[in-house]
């Protein structure tokens, strides 16, 4: 297992007192496969403190990406911008991503807008590496045959 990396958010003011509203880190858990760990709020306030970094970790190492929302506590148009925004990226790079164990509340607004069909969702790890495997040969078949 490789190290895990940190990377913490500072702290936002809002207008109750100083709030972090989100939390993010990772680890590489093969060679090809990164797992991000998010916690928090996935709003306006929440994507805007992190999703630079988190396009960064997502995007831009040529690695399968597995997303895990276990501890996020409210998602809404502005996380889920930056899910898609990342998917499609990763697809263009022939590569996958996966949402890890989002909360009831957090799976229902991945569903109501359908993204869910885009960026599959598991419940485990085993089942999430054996997803990447899967959508990364569907991927490759679909650039192939561009």
């Amino acid at each position: 297992m490789c190290p895990v990396h940190s990377y913490k958010d500072p702290l936002i003011e809002n207008q109750d007192d100083k709030v972090e509203r989100v939390r993010m880190w990772y680890e590489d858990i093969a060679t090809n496969i990164r797992l991000i760990y998010l916690s928090g709020r996935l709003d306006v306030l929440g994507v805007d403190q992190i999703e630079s970094s988190f396009t960064s970790l997502a995007s831009n190492d040529g690695r399968s990406v597995i997303v895990d929302l276990s501890r996020v506590e409210l998602m809404n148009s502005v996380g889920l911008g930056m899910m898609i925004r990342n998917a499609n990226t990763l697809a263009a790079q022939g590569k996958a991503i996966v949402l890890l164990t989002p909360a009831p509340r957090i799976k229902r607004v991945i569903e109501i807008a359908s993204i869910d069909e885009l960026i599959p969702i598991e419940y485990n790890l085993s089942a999430a590496l054996k997803r990447i495997k899967t959508n990364e040969e569907t991927i490759s078949e679909t650039l192939r045959s561009s």
